[in-house]
């Protein structure tokens, strides 16, 4: 049996979104799963990770849609101050994220090395692979709320300036060389 989704017809904002709800969900599931339980707790890894491989694109997509916009509006192309900016996001995002561990791993009293963990270190772990990462793709999407250029939106600027948006590339209009 072969499964396929149609996503032609999915706004890629929406998209997003919902990848995003349903990446939140499983994570704050995720919580409730015992660590015994580990062909659902590999289950669950593989079905987060898939659902974040997936709205990847679609994110750098959106991001390119502002580029595109911007340049609309203004005349200027600004990718590498787009992208860049996003790249710096993404790693201050780390080093925040790394530190945050180490102070809430010590707050919970975890022990390095050590052959058992207190209550409070085991708890904290289990919150930073799962509710804490599920608050803040929820906050993802709330975020988004912000961001305002859904496909819809896209077509009509598409019509205001026809031909700044590139068509969608398919086997038809793909550039074919010259027989030589």
């Amino acid at each position: 049996m072969r499964l396929t989704i149609d996503t032609k017809n999915v706004d890629k904002l929406r998209g997003f979104k919902l990848a995003m709800g349903i990446e939140a969900v499983l994570l704050f599931l995720f919580y409730f799963v015992a660590p015994a339980n580990v062909p659902l707790v590999c289950l669950l890894i593989v079905l987060i990770n898939v659902i974040q491989l997936a709205a990847t694109p679609l994110q750098w997509s959106m991001l390119s849609d502002v580029i595109d916009v911007e340049e609309l509006r203004s005349g200027r192309r600004l990718s590498g101050i787009v992208f860049s900016t996003n790249l710096f996001a993404i790693k201050l995002g780390i080093a925040i994220g790394g530190a945050l561990i180490g102070w809430l791993l010590a707050w919970g009293n975890y022990v390095g090395g050590a052959a058992t963990q207190a209550d409070a270190a085991l708890e904290i772990i289990a919150l930073l692979f799962t509710v804490l990462p599920g608050m803040l793709t929820l906050s993802l999407i709330l975020i988004m709320y912000r961001y305002s250029l859904d496909d819809k939106k896209l077509a009509l600027l598409n019509i205001a300036a026809p031909g700044h948006f590139p068509e969608p590339t398919t086997p038809d209009n793909l550039p074919r060389r010259a027989d030589v």
